[in-house]
């Protein structure tokens, strides 16, 4: 009897170890799982353009085509597609040097599209394409494009798939452009961090004479950045963040009759200058929040900590306690009317400020040292057992 219950214990005991054994793999397995396995991610199916070369062909002796028999033909391009009956083809050229008179290269980028294997687009390509030599002598005669090119000494031009009236003049380095809208004659956006462009801002926006926080910015900040855009200008003081400090973006919208600073990030006793409104913000946060368990409190100057920022009609202005021990932000809303309400003082707490993607890190992290530690848990108890 003895005999057959040690026999028995014996069966449980190795059993166990086994158990054990299984669930140091699986938790091993999930671990793994949990870093290696990749989110689930929906894509389209892009399926490959059998007859290529029926295409191209096709694109080669379209009527459109013989207007570009002087230019020099770089490479033609039929990628996969997302629906079978279409097709599209991309051709690159280089124009010849007697269409530019300041001696620019010009690399055009050109889209053929295709439904059912008809070429649809050849309406809209022949409206620019048609009169292309005159938009090329209008471009090197414009004036702010002369002075562009002058002060960066760029001598290639762009005219890219995704921007088909644009010409895109940009510097090595990126960091300044400006893009040309050869149909309307204009220039529809740039980037400035040049110092010399940047001094001759006026020229390529001559509006920002007449906004007078535009010429007090530059008169006590400097301006060391600046980017035009969808009838916005944004400055900033800083070329290397523009939109850590000091910066504002001021929307220059003369249809809808808009001329006012759409956001901004400023010093605190800079901010006033510009929009004389914000003290009565100020006045405000003394007034309901600088109370109570925050009568201790200030509204921040200095070099730290003292910024007041305003984006879609909310004001944030930094506030210190204790003698500037510790940090705080008051929140105001601006109405409608032009009035404001009061919202409160670290309305959003760190955790609400934490990312989805730094909260999911923090979330493995913490599963993964439980796992480990109940998996060194178990290896020792089956060390022990043996």
């Amino acid at each position: 009897m003895w005999k057959h219950f040690y026999t028995y214990k014996l069966k449980i005991g190795l059993m166990t170890k086994n158990i054990g054994l299984i669930i140091i793999a699986l938790l091993v397995f999930f671990s793994f799982l949990t870093f290696a396995t990749k989110p689930m991610e929906i894509s389209q199916h892009c399926y490959p353009v059998v007859e290529q070369e029926y295409y191209k062909t096709k694109v080669y002796n379209s009527e459109i085509f013989k207007l570009f028999k002087e230019w020099k033909l770089q490479n033609t391009d039929v990628p996969c597609q997302f629906y079978k009956e279409d097709a599209r083809v991309f051709t690159r050229f280089v124009l010849p040097e007697n269409y530019s008179s300041l001696k620019l290269k010009y690399e055009i980028s050109i889209e053929w599209n295709f439904k059912n294997g008809e070429l649809i687009n050849t309406e809209q390509l022949m409206a620019v394409l048609d009169d292309y030599k005159k938009y090329v002598a209008e471009f090197e005669t414009n004036k702010k494009v002369k002075l562009f090119l002058n002060i960066t000494g760029i001598k290639s031009v762009q005219n890219h798939l995704a921007y088909p009236n644009i010409f895109l003049l940009r510097t090595l380095d990126g960091r300044n452009s400006l893009d040309y809208n050869f149909v309307t004659n204009s220039v529809d956006s740039f980037t400035f961090v040049n110092p010399q462009l940047l001094a001759n801002l006026e020229i390529f926006l001559p509006q920002i004479t007449q906004v007078p926080q535009i010429q007090e910015f530059k008169k006590i900040k400097s301006i060391n950045f600046a980017s035009f855009g969808n009838q916005g200008i944004q400055i900033a003081q800083d070329a290397q963040c523009p939109t850590c400090n000091n910066y504002l973006t001021y929307d220059l919208n003369e249809k809808i009759k808009i001329n006012a600073i759409s956001t901004y990030a400023l010093d605190t006793s800079f901010a006033p200058l510009l929009i004389p409104d914000l003290l009565n913000v100020y006045e405000l946060i003394r007034q309901k929040l600088l109370v109570g368990e925050f009568s201790n409190c200030v509204i921040s100057v200095g070099d730290k900590h003292a910024y007041t920022i305003g984006t879609r009609g909310m004001i944030t202005v930094a506030i210190n306690c204790n003698a500037g021990t510790i940090w705080k932000d008051a929140f105001i809303r601006q109405n409608f009317d032009g009035t404001y309400s009061v919202l409160g003082v670290d309305i959003f707490s760190i955790k609400q400020k934490t990312s989805k993607n730094t909260k999911s890190i923090i979330i493995v992290s913490i599963i993964v040292i439980l796992i480990i530690l109940i998996a060194i848990i178990l290896i020792k108890r089956y060390i022990k057992n043996r």
